[in-house]
């Protein structure tokens, strides 16, 4: 089963703040809502744990993170896979300058579950993968907007 995740959002910081956020697999990770991540020393592999929530329950699942590729200012490619969910996730995250002090950031990508159960909970999988989606966009957004002031006010 394949479900899709897509955000897009104008934040009001120039694009180098905004890849500032993003320019590296730990700082991905640093915007998702995980329990733990350790980055490996190649910077380019990562362990992680996620707490997922389903009503009163919580289930604790392994990751396994790989950044795929950046393209300098306006991309990066990711991949983690979540063995215990015979899952793996494929997203990108693109920026488009939209002037000196506005980018816009778009989020999407795809995941794959092979798990049995996963066709019975469709519908919450497909809620957590806009979650997740939701998450890094708007930390991103809030800590590239703040940073942004920020240089404004000292400027």
């Amino acid at each position: 089963m394949e479900l899709q995740f897509e955000r897009c959002e104008r934040i009001m910081a120039p694009l180098p703040l905004v890849w500032e956020e993003l320019d590296s697999l730990d700082h991905l990770l640093d915007k998702m809502a995980l329990a733990r991540y350790d980055v490996h020393p190649d910077g380019g592999r990562a362990s992680a744990r996620v707490i997922l929530r389903w009503g009163p329950l919580n289930h604790a699942v392994d990751l396994e993170m790989t950044l795929v590729g950046t393209m300098r200012q306006r991309q990066i490619r990711y991949a983690f896979q979540a063995p215990r969910l015979s899952a793996r996730l494929e997203g990108a995250i693109n920026l488009i300058p939209l002037g000196s002090s506005e980018t816009k950031l778009d989020h999407r990508g795809a995941v794959d579950v092979q798990h049995r159960f996963a066709a019975r909970v469709r519908g919450q999988l497909q809620e957590i993968m806009e979650d997740y989606a939701d998450t890094i966009v708007d930390r991103v957004r809030a800590r590239a907007e703040n940073r942004g002031r920020a240089q404004e006010q000292l400027g």
